[in-house]
């Protein structure tokens, strides 16, 4: 460790006071960020962040930026960026899209998963439990949800609930059926 703050600004990084294994600190050793300086999200991917003059906290997130840049206006703050590679620091103009809100954002990313299983997104989807590309008439209907489809397929879905009955009794084929 350098004691350079690793997100670019060269800021100098405090050192740990205690140590701490479950989050990898050494007493003594420097932090690796300065604190704000590693944005992560809920799944530990890290966003790039600039500092910006003038803004309240004097730090936004660089694909943010670039994209204000883009269309010469700044951002709405419920306007999220999409990642078309899914890299998270790859902020090239070309591989942002603004999604005009979470709900649209989250359309991307489930259309991608049935797209990189090897599935159509306009007639397929993937099962949340046994990962499998199926038609959308395996799965059950939900009117809360965006897609108006249940996550897991119906065989899927029979076998969660059996087994939080507790009375789960394996079905022999039951995949077979819905294919």
């Amino acid at each position: 460790m350098t004691g350079l703050c690793e997100c670019g600004c060269g800021r100098v990084t405090s050192r740990h006071k205690q140590n701490d294994t479950a989050r990898g600190f050494v007493k003594g050793q420097h932090a690796r960020f300065v604190p704000g300086h590693n944005m992560k999200n809920a799944s530990g991917k890290t966003y790039r962040v600039i500092h910006v003059p003038g803004r309240a906290s004097n730090q936004m997130l660089e694909h943010r930026r670039i994209v204000e840049g883009v269309i010469g206006r700044p951002l709405n703050p419920r306007h999220e960026v999409h990642h078309v590679n899914g890299d998270r620091r790859d902020n090239r103009p070309s591989n942002l899209v603004v999604c005009e809100d979470r709900a649209y954002h989250k359309l991307l990313h489930a259309r991608a998963r049935v797209v990189a299983a090897g599935g159509n997104p306009n007639t397929q989807r993937v099962c949340s439990r046994c990962k499998r590309v199926l038609d959308v008439s395996h799965f059950g209907k939900r009117r809360g949800s965006q897609s108006g489809y249940q996550t897991a397929c119906k065989p899927c879905g029979n076998e969660y609930r059996r087994a939080a009955k507790g009375l789960y009794i394996p079905a022999p084929n039951e995949h077979e059926e819905a294919a």
